[in-house]
């Protein structure tokens, strides 16, 4: 059933059904995430590409893809950017960098010193 409440000319177009058959709530940001104590001075704009650096290999966390909608995303658009070829090279070098939760927790930490998986929030005021 359509529904459009008070306000609904205010949500932005690309997170509505123009009919009113849904609306979404949340908005969440991905984002590389690293230890800068690990990592100095590093390139943030340059971490994509880096992540096959063999100074980097085998410190990437990420969730499990197949575990995580999210993180399967990411894989889908990291393919995208950078070509399966990359991807074949990531796996081969980072295999044992995959956690179940905590991936931000574990590159604070210090256990991995960068991720690609990481869930930014942020709230409108």
């Amino acid at each position: 059933m359509s529904f459009k409440p008070q306000g609904w000319n205010q949500i932005h177009q690309s997170f509505k059904d123009p009919d009113g058959q849904y609306v979404g709530v949340a908005v969440y940001a991905l984002s590389y995430a690293y230890n800068t104590q690990a990592i100095a001075g590093i390139d943030s704009s340059k971490i994509g590409p880096g992540f096959l650096k063999p100074g980097i290999n085998g410190k990437v966390i990420t969730c499990y893809p197949n575990d995580d909608d999210v993180t399967l995303y990411l894989f889908y658009t990291i393919v995208q950017k950078y070509g399966w070829k990359f991807m074949d090279k990531y796996m081969a070098t980072n295999r044992s960098g995959f956690a179940d939760t905590g991936v931000a927790r574990a590159v604070a930490s210090g256990q991995a010193e960068v991720t690609f998986d990481t869930m930014t929030t942020f709230a409108w005021h």
